[in-house]
């Protein structure tokens, strides 16, 4: 697996602790609908049908597309801003401090010639990099404190200190917004990674708890004087729980081997963690949406075994 370190300025996370009980008690077959993933779960309550949505893993896919598109922004503007700072010159219209074209002098005419001003140099961050439509409810900072965290306070520091950008200046920001575009690049693909893995573990949900819909199905077609046939479906829904607890296991190891890893001094949370507190975090559903949709469906599987228990005890099968 390809690791990348991202610039901290690419994540913004909040403190969050780990939470998968968020449990309404109902769980069934899982229809997957291509196209959106809305997954619709049936399950047969004292002979009525009860429709429930997946909606952990839904909104989880959701957040993901809205937070990639954010990311996708941001990238193209880092490197809109790198483009017109690449094509600023002395004779460029776009060069001028205060109404006069910055020329270049004799004695220093080679570091003169890309000379151009910083007040050029702040207009255009403002027109792309803090114009993305998320600017203001995601980061809310003025330009030296973002301009810092995502170039370098040695950059802000020359800014500041001049009223022309050098030449040797001007390949700093141009690398520089190339780095963090590259980061958000890498980021993208980290979350295109979660968004397939999400799309596989519900499918793999959907058909193990069609296997368990399956099976329930099939108790009620059993003679009450067969035990045999109760125990098997018993024994069945006992694996069916196994697997469940296999894909949660694998889910817990992928936790802590994201696609991607984060710099150290974004949080405290365990390295591994961050991507995903980075993505789930600050949204309104469970901090570990696949744990919590496991866990809803373990713990209906659980009640089915225990009732298909108190009928084999009864010896009430119907």
């Amino acid at each position: 697996m390809q690791v990348f370190l991202l610039s901290a300025a690419v994540f913004r996370t909040q403190s969050i602790e780990y939470n998968i009980n968020a449990c309404d008690g109902f769980s069934c077959d899982i229809l997957h609908l291509a196209g959106d993933f809305i997954m619709i779960i049936l399950t047969i309550v004292s002979g009525v049908v009860t429709i429930v949505t997946l909606s952990h893993i839904r909104d989880a896919r959701e957040a993901c597309q809205q937070e990639q598109s954010r990311v996708i922004d941001e990238c193209d503007a880092f490197l809109e801003f790198a483009s017109h700072i690449e094509r600023l010159d002395p004779c460029s219209n776009e060069s001028r401090l205060d109404g006069q074209i910055v020329g270049p002098h004799r004695s220093n005419m080679r570091d003169q010639l890309t000379n151009f001003s910083v007040q050029r140099v702040l207009k255009l961050y403002e027109s792309t990099i803090m114009s993305v439509s998320h600017y203001d409810t995601e980061y809310n900072e003025p330009i030296g404190e973002n301009m810092c965290k995502e170039l370098g306070p040695d950059v802000v520091t020359a800014l500041k200190s001049n009223q022309t950008v050098s030449a040797s200046t001007q390949q700093t920001l141009m690398r520089r917004s190339h780095e963090a575009a590259s980061a958000r690049e890498s980021l993208s693909e980290a979350i295109e990674t979660e968004l397939n893995a999400l799309v596989d573990i519900s499918k793999e949900l959907s058909a193990i708890d069609r296997r368990r819909y399956q099976f329930l199905d099939h108790l009620a077609d059993v003679d009450t004087n067969v035990i045999d046939g109760a125990l098997d479906i018993w024994g069945q829904l006992q694996e069916v729980e196994s697997e469940l607890e296999a894909v949660a296991q694998k889910r817990q190891q992928s936790l802590h081997d994201p696609p991607i890893r984060v710099n150290p001094r974004i949080t405290d949370e365990d390295d591994g963690m961050r991507f995903y507190n980075y993505l789930y975090g600050p949204t309104n559903g469970p901090d570990y949406p696949v744990l919590a949709e496991i866990t809803i469906l373990i713990n209906k599987l659980n009640e089915d075994i225990s009732d298909v228990e108190h009928k084999i005890a009864t010896n009430t099968i119907e």
